[in-house]
């Protein structure tokens, strides 16, 4: 039972870590220009995680020779990018909302592309 707390737990300070990017890319964008802020999130991103994996034992350089690899990470940062862009023209609040409509899009994704079943539970969690 601890266990699940603690994974609760940790859940819970991801989704209060990530909720603090819209108000801070809102607040960021007023200074730097929304591509730099898109680089330097991924950048220092990247870089964490690379001393976290080699700290760790877990940095497996092979992964840079994959080219999904290159290509999710290039898709993922086109998002960040048009997420940082558009909040310029919006507040925070309406960006996020907007942004984590995407819980609807990637059901149905997973429905068409792998084959998942949508149960009352997945429902429930989306509303």
């Amino acid at each position: 039972m601890a266990s699940r707390r603690r994974d609760v737990a940790l859940i819970l300070l991801a989704s209060v870590l990530w909720g603090t990017s819209f108000p801070g890319s809102k607040l960021t964008v007023d200074t730097v220009d929304p591509l730099f802020l898109t680089f330097a999130r991924m950048a220092l991103g990247a870089s964490l995680g690379l001393l976290v994996l080699a700290a760790m034992g877990r940095l497996d350089r092979r992964i840079f020779r994959e080219p999904i690899v290159w290509i999710l990470g290039a898709v993922n940062a086109i998002g960040f990018d048009l997420q940082n862009e558009g909040i310029l023209l919006t507040t925070a609040s309406k960006t996020a909302l907007l942004v984590n409509v995407n819980i609807v899009f990637i059901a149905i994704l997973m429905v068409l592309f792998f084959g998942e079943t949508v149960s009352r539970e997945k429902v429930a969690g989306i509303l």
